[in-house]
Order: structure tokens, then sequence, then C-alpha cells
């Protein structure tokens, strides 16, 4: 059974974000208070004094800031979250009257004295200020406490200065107190402690304290090794050799040096350096190669080999903020960051590979020219710099003509096996910039390498065609066109197929940047229900409620950018609908997002207990509306005999100047008394009546703890698919496994679908972008026609030419340029659309003149094809025609369908029905000599003369 409308997505995201806060079986299903929400625990209807009278003298005597911190921590522990704001208030406000240097002595003692992650934390205490029903207070606390942080960081700003670092490093060498204390403080300073220290080593002249320099660096925690790794750069020979001896020794105590490999290898390849830091730095790279040092290979070999393996991503490298780089900069040392003006060491993965890998590269062709995979992983590792900048300012897949003309000379001048080799490579690995530059680089000077055929394996160009980044296959399909002729006539007709996909796309609604995602689901009311939170997202969104109806999608296109499936997708399952996407070649690397939906066994039990506590609560609600209605009824009636009786007496009030005498005041007590008996009694007698209604309402309580508790099982459930399916998945690289309230609400469907984007590197196609792509391969086509492109069928692309002129995707140059394509196209279909082109009158002079031209072509070598119904259509438009040269042309199709002049016979031409032959009575005699025979037909002559 199907949910349907059993829970909505964005409920779903609300209990996910409860049982994220804390386990289920805590969560206690309470009945609501009765009028309302239950008040906050210790809320009270009379406001608390500020502040309590018991602490008022505390308040008033604090002075010191340590004092009023320990105050604020006392209120915030017993809850007194007014009080926390008066002492934060009291500590603003005593950091502003003071002057720099006493704030920065004061502050100095509280971030040794105070717990620095309470300190911390406390940020987030208007947050549950506002859960408790305060939002006026939670908003005093934000502004108090954003004032608060704001001073903090610049304090602790100005004491991370690099000056002030360099002050308090230089009392290292005044005894072993001062030795102790810098060491201290420089030890979670990570890479940051290197600079100092080598500064200070520099400035030094005895060797005394050169040595205890040297013993401070080695002396520093495994964070300070990527600052150990840029000093190797150090341009005095002398502290050159000191960091290299460090680096050595850690590395001999059991340190992990892998990420040191290629800074090693770049020093080994310094014809300079000294014997004897040679010898250790050999010993370490030989440990960390696993080899010995005699069997290392040359300097350019090695590095060569590390920039190859850097750009093949075959390097092990740090994660997260393990991943540090420090370089040196002439003029100011060391410092952070892999280029010159980064504020921070901390670098992605691709930034490392980047760094080091054209270094390495760089300095294996300094030593030796002609080395090959030096070449090869230089080239890849620019153009994935370039991709990355061009992807950082906002432009990706940028030409190269455009963003970086002197790599695209480079790429141009290189031989083609070696082009050809990083397009493989780059396909292969989904390195779609990559591939995108190195297409444009055979294309720009016609290599026709990379079409030819290895054995079994197909060409360059073509897994180009397969891929599933359309701006790869238009790439690709512009380098094929190039050529002086098709590799094959496979090839052509996959070019032909590629160009045609890109003229059936829709032009793209203003405004509309976000990809095209194909959402698959088992329920059809959650594939609504998620379809509206997309499209308010704006996204493209087509759906689909089984696996054969999604596979049909994709195949038929046009192209998503992603696809959303449930878990429980009828027809084929799961693993069938992405093994048979995995052998498709445009479908084989589109993210796909699994939605975690409990099992259908699970699915179906929680449905049947949902939809009966849903009708039980739809039952009780009914009911007890009657019963209100009931109730109301009554109570009206009473009020009204009570009202009438008042009223009554009222008057007689009034006629008594505003009293009532002894006997009228009796009767009206007695009365009175007699309607609130009678009363009294239907009361009991409808309590009587309606006992079973009045006992609903802790009924309908249950119910609706029921359907929490159903939701609630469905979140559990939900997370544990999530599990098995993720484990189950993980061998795919492209699919991602998400729960249902991934999507529920349009800014959490952007974070999630952005991010899986983000992370195969999948950009969808922005409207421009769709547009330009469009056009150029509008003229593509319109080249294969015209026979400017030589070995080109364009005949199964008439459709999609037809349906592009239909539409507004094309601009007026590539709609000209289609119009006299379909020239090209036999049938009748490329002829009724070209005569109402020239005969719609919205269009613009140099389209009808086009299409007329174009019409007039197709008569001619194809003859009539179309109704007389649409000559006529054509005939009627002639005289309001305004431009006297798209008159003449239509003038002339006109003329040329009007041959051969035995048209119109030929289309009423009706022959005539052969009558039955009369059979001859038997024995009737031949006709005699008296008699005339009809005369017989003559046969046609076997060669007749023209």
């Amino acid at each position: 059974m199907r949910m349907g409308g059993m829970v909505s997505w964005a409920a779903l995201a609300a209990l996910e974000a409860v049982l994220a806060q804390q386990p289920p079986r805590l969560l206690a299903l309470q009945p609501p208070a009765p009028g309302g929400a239950p008040k906050a625990a210790g809320a009270t209807d009379e406001p608390a004094e500020r502040p309590r009278e018991g602490l008022r003298r505390m308040f008033n005597e604090a002075r010191s800031l340590s004092e009023l911190w320990d105050n604020l921590e006392y209120e915030r522990e017993v809850g007194a979250h007014d009080n926390v704001l008066l002492y934060v208030d009291r500590i603003n406000t005593l950091l502003a009257s003071m002057d720099p240097a006493t704030r920065q002595r004061e502050l100095d003692v509280l971030l040794k004295t105070a717990d620095f992650t309470k300190l911390q934390s406390l940020q987030g205490l208007p947050v549950v200020v506002l859960d408790s029903g305060d939002p006026d207070l939670s908003k005093k606390l934000r502004k108090g406490l954003d004032t608060f942080a704001a001073t903090l960081q610049d304090h602790l700003r100005a004491q991370q200065s690099p000056e002030k670092l360099q002050e308090f490093t230089d009392r290292l060498l005044e005894g072993p107190t001062a030795f102790k204390a810098v060491m201290k403080e420089l030890s979670n300073k990570g890479g940051f402690a290197v600079k100092p220290l080598l500064d200070l080593g520099r400035r030094t002249t005895d060797e005394t304290q050169a040595r205890d320099v040297t013993r401070a660096l080695l002396e520093l925690p495994p964070a300070s090794l990527p600052g150990l790794i840029g000093a190797l750069d150090v341009p005095d020979r002398d502290w050159q050799r000191r960091v290299a001896r460090v680096i050595a020794f850690r590395a001999e105590i059991g340190d992990d040096m892998k990420s040191a490999l290629p800074a090693l290898e770049l020093l080994l390849a310094d014809d300079g350096l000294p014997v004897d830091t040679r010898i250790g730095v050999t010993a370490v790279v030989a440990n960390l190669r696993k080899t010995h040092g005699k069997n290392l290979p040359p300097a350019a070999d090695m590095l060569a080999d590390t920039a190859l393996r850097l750009y093949r991503h075959q390097v092990p490298l740090e994660k997260d903020s393990h991943l540090q780089i420090f370089h040196w900069q002439k003029g100011k040392g060391l410092v952070p960051g892999a280029v010159d003006g980064a504020t921070t060491p901390v670098v992605s993965p691709a930034e490392a590979e980047q760094y080091w890998g054209m270094r390495a590269a760089r300095k294996a062709l300094e030593i030796q020219s002609g080395s090959r995979q030096a070449r090869h992983a230089l080239l890849g590792l620019w153009l994935e710099n370039e991709a990355a900048r061009q992807k950082a300012s906002g432009k990706p897949f940028q030409l190269l003509a455009v963003s970086q003309p002197a790599l695209l000379e480079l790429l141009t001048g290189q031989d083609s096996p070696m082009l050809v080799e990083l397009l493989r490579e780059a396909l292969t690995n989904d390195r779609q910039a990559v591939a995108l530059g190195l297409l444009e680089a055979l294309a720009s000077r016609g290599d026709e390498m990379a079409g030819l055929e290895r054995g079994n394996t197909i060409s360059a160009y073509e897994m180009a065609l397969e891929s599933g980044e359309p701006r790869l296959r238009l790439a690709a399909a512009m380098a094929i066109a190039r050529l002086p002729k098709p590799p094959s006539a496979r090839v052509a007709a996959r070019v032909v197929h590629v160009l045609a996909g890109f003229l059936t796309q829709g032009k793209p609604q203003d405004g509309q940047v976000r990809a095209r995602v194909l959402m698959s689901m088992d329920s059809p009311d959650l594939l609504d229900e998620l379809s509206h939170s997309l499209v308010a997202a704006r996204y493209q969104v087509d759906g689909a409620v089984t696996a054969r109806e999604t596979m049909q999608r994709l195949l038929r296109g046009p192209d998503h950018d992603l696809l959303v499936v449930d878990g429980n997708i009828a027809d084929i399952d799961l693993n069938h609908l992405l093994a048979q996407m995995g052998a498709e070649g445009p479908l084989s690397r589109m993210p796909v997002l699994v939605i975690a939906m409990p099992s259908p066994r699970q699915h179906s039990c929680l449905s049947v207990r949902f939809q009966d506590l849903e009708a039980r609560r739809v039952a009780i609600e009914q009911e007890l509306r009657q019963y209100h209605i009931e109730q109301k009824a009554k109570n009206t009636r009473q009020q009204a005999e009570l009202a009438e009786l008042d009223a009554l007496y009222e008057t007689i009030r009034k006629r008594n100047k505003g009293t009532l005498d002894a006997g009228s005041k009796e009767n009206y007590d007695t009365s009175r008394e007699q309607i609130l008996e009678r009363q009294k009694d239907e009361d009991k007698a409808f309590q009587i009546r309606f006992l079973p209604q009045f006992q609903l309402e802790g009924e309908l309580a249950t119910v609706r703890r029921g359907l929490t508790a159903v939701q609630t099982d469905f979140v559990i459930a939900s997370r544990e698919r999530e599990d098995k399916l993720t484990r189950h998945l993980a061998p795919d690289k492209r699919v991602h496994v998400i729960r249902p309230g991934a999507l529920g609400k349009p800014g959490a469907a952007v974070r999630t679908i952005s991010a899986t984007l983000n992370e195969t590197r999948q950009i969808p196609l922005g409207p421009q972008e769709q547009i330009l792509l469009a056009n150029q391969a509008a003229e593509l086509l319109a080249g294969m026609a015209s026979g400017r492109i030589h070995g080109y069928d364009i005949r199964p692309a008439g459709k999609a030419m037809e349906v592009a002129l239909g539409g507004d995707i094309l601009t007026p140059p590539s709609r000209i340029a289609i119009t006299q394509a379909i020239a090209s196209l036999p049938g009748g279909s490329a002829q009724a659309r070209l005569m109402g082109m020239a005969a719609d009158p919205a269009r613009p002079a140099p389209e009808r003149f086009a299409a007329a031209e174009a019409l007039a072509r197709h008569v001619q070598r194809n003859g009539r094809l179309t109704t007389n119904a649409q000559v006529k259509a054509l005939e009627d438009s002639l005289p309001e025609i305004q431009d006297p040269q798209v008159r003449a042309r239509v003038s002339g199709a006109l003329t040329m369908l009007s041959r051969p002049g035995g048209d119109k016979k030929l289309l009423d031409y009706k022959p005539r029905v052969a009558e039955p032959r009369a059979a001859e009575p038997q024995g009737e005699k031949p006709p005699g000599e008296g008699e005339q025979k009809p005369p017989a037909e003559k046969a046609p002559p076997e060669n007749p003369q023209p």
C-alpha cells in the first residue's frame, strides 16, 4: 500500500531534526495541555524581579571582569537568563570604559582563568531562551553576546599577530625557564611556530644559541610539520641543512613523513646540497618509497613520477584541516598557503596536488627537458588549475582561447599522442574541464589522431561523444566536424544524433539557473509534494512512478543533471535501474540521489497503522464537532431563558423607578432559582445522553499521540534503511543515499542538490549557455546540410530541426540557417513546415524570405508534397506581404508548386471500377460470319518510341 498523505516531507525534516537532538526512546508523547501548548518550565504569570533580591548585593559589589564572569556563570547554571543578560551588559560596559592596555590585561586574565569551552558555548544561549518562549530576551542576549564576542576576537587577533609572536619567541634564549614558557606557547601554533624560530636562528651568530633553536624546532609537535616542510626552501644553506636534519630525525623516531616526500625529492634535485644533508634526505626518501637508497631513480625521473602520481590522485594526502602548506616568499620569509597573499595554510587536496605536482614537474623538466611523464603531469595539472580558477571566478567551462591563450598555444604545440593520451585519461577519470580544454586544442588544429580507433577500443572523440556532460559532447562534435571527413559512418551518425539533442531543448525560463531533476517515486502523492518543493527552489522537474518509465525518460531526453529515485521504486528494482544507467554512456556518470524510504513491508505496516488511526481521528473529531454543536445550542437556550426573565423584571424595575417591591423581588428570586434547578437537571441529562462523546476527548489525544508515534517510526525505519543502502551502494561513487526530509523544503533541497552536483563536478547549464550550445549545434547541422561539412547525413535530425524552428531557443541567424537546411530533407513534413513559415505574418521578413527560397528548392528536388489547402493558405497570405523581396520569393515558390500542370488532375483522378465479365452460356455457338466480332485490343509496343 502507498503511504499517500501519511507524512509530509516538511514534517519528516522536522522529525529528523528532533531525533537528531535526542534518542527516539526519550520522545515522550504527552497529550497537549488544555487550551493550548504547555507553558515553559518555571514560567509564571508575574514578572520575575531583575535581578532577584538575594543577588542584588552581589551584582552591585562585583567590580573586576573576573568577578563579573564568575557571577555570570552562576546565573547561567541556575537558569536565570535575565540576570545573565544584565551581567553581559555590565561586562560590555566595563570593557568599553577601559583603556587599551587595561582591557588587554583584563582579557588575558579572563582567557587564562575561564573555561574557554563555556565561553564558546555561551553563543548558543539565545537559541535556548528563544525555545523557552521569550523572543525579546533572546534578541537582547544575542546583541550583547555579539558585542562581547567581537571584543574577544579583536583581542585574540592582536595577540596572534606575527610581530607579537616574534617578540615573544625572542625570549627563547633567555634561559631554561623562558625556553619552557616559549615552547608551551608555540606548541599550539602549528606550522606558524616555525617562522619565528627560523628568523631567530638566522639572526643568531653563536653556535650554542643556534643549537637551542634547532632543539626547539625538534621539540615542536607533529602539527608543525607543514611549516618545517616549507622551511626546506630557506635560502640559508646552514639552516636548510639544520631543518633537513630535524625532519630526518623526526622520521627516525616514527613521525609520519608522507606529506614531506615531494619537498624532500625537490631538495635532492638541488646540485648544491651538502653531502651530509643529501645522505640523510636520501635515507628518508628511500624509506618513504620503500626501497634502498642505491635503488632510487635519478632526480628527474623521481620528480616526474611523483608529479604524475599527484596528477592521478595516487599520492595519499591528509584531509580537512591537517592538510596545510607553507612556502618561502622572497622578502617575507615563511608564509602560509600555496600562493602569495594567502592568510591560511589550510588547502584542499586538489590545491595541494597542483602545488606540489607543478613544482615537481617543472623541476623535472629543468633537469631533463624531454621527460614525457613530466610534460604529461604539467599539462594536466595546468589544465586543472585553470579549471579551478574559472570555477572560483564564477565562469566555469570557459574557452581557453578567451581565458588562457598561452595555455592553448602550449597545448596546440604538443604532439598528437600526448594530447590523445591526456584526453583519454581525462574522460576515463571524469575530469570534464580538462577534457574540454584538450578537445579545444585538438579541434583548433584539426587533429585526426583522436578519431582513430585502437583495435576494439573506440576513439577518444567517440568517448567524448558518450560523455554525460553536454558541453563535452558538443565540443567533441565540433572537433569531429573540423576533420576532412568523419572517421566512420557510425561516428557520423552519432554526431548528428548529439547535435539534434541540443535542438530539442525548450527555451529556459528567466532566472532559471538550477539543474534539471528527474524524480522517480513509488508514491504519486509524495512525488507531487516533492515536485512542488523543488519547483519552488527553481529546479526543472520531471516525474515518473516506475523504474521502466524512468529509464525511458532518461533515454528519450532532454538531458537531466540529476536523478532522484525512491529506494522502493516499482517495476524493476533499484539495482537493475542503476545497472542499465551504467551501460549507457551519457547516463553512466549522472549523479543519483536515492531516498531511503522504509522497506516495502515496513512501509505497508506503517501505512495501515496510519490509515486506521487517521480514520479514527476523523470520526472522533466529527462526533466531537456534533457534540459541541449540541452543547452550544443548549447553553444558548439556557442563557436566553435567563435573559428573558431578567428583561421582564427589568421592565418592572423601570416602572417602579429602579426598584422592586418585596413581592416582585421574592417572585424574581423564586423564578430564577427554579430555572437554574431545571437547567441543572438538563445538564445532567445532557451529560448522560452524550457520555460517550464526553469521553472521546481523552481518546482523541491518544489517537494523536499514536499518529505522531507512527511518523516517528517512519523516520527511524528510514534511518535504518539509509544505513543499509549506504553500505550496499558504497562502491558506486555517483550514488548518494539521503533521508526523506533532506528535500522536504526548498532551502534544504537546494543545499542537498548543490552539494551533490559539486561533489560529482556537475555544473548545470545556465539559460544563456543552453541557448549558446543550441545555436552552435544548429550552425553545424546547417553546414552539414549545405555541404560545407562533408560526409554527414542530417535526415535523422530532421524532426529536431523542425521542432527547433517551432520554438524560440534559436537566434535569427541560426533560425535562417536551419530553415535553409530543411530544404535538403525529403518528405512532406519539411515542405509543410517551410510553407507555414513563409505564410506566417508574425515572422520577420528575413525568415520568411529564407523559408520561401528553401521551399522553392525543396519542390524542385522532391516535387509537390502538400495539399491544395496548404497551397491555398500560402496564396491567401501573398496579398498581405509588404516586403517586395519576400513577395517575389513566395510568388516564385507558388509558381513551382503549380507545376506540373497535371498535378490537380492527378490528384482528382479516380479510375473507373472494372465491371465483372459476364459468363458465356454453355452450348452457344460462336458468332457466324454475318455477325460482327468486337475489335480486339492492341497490345502496347515492347519498346515505345519517345
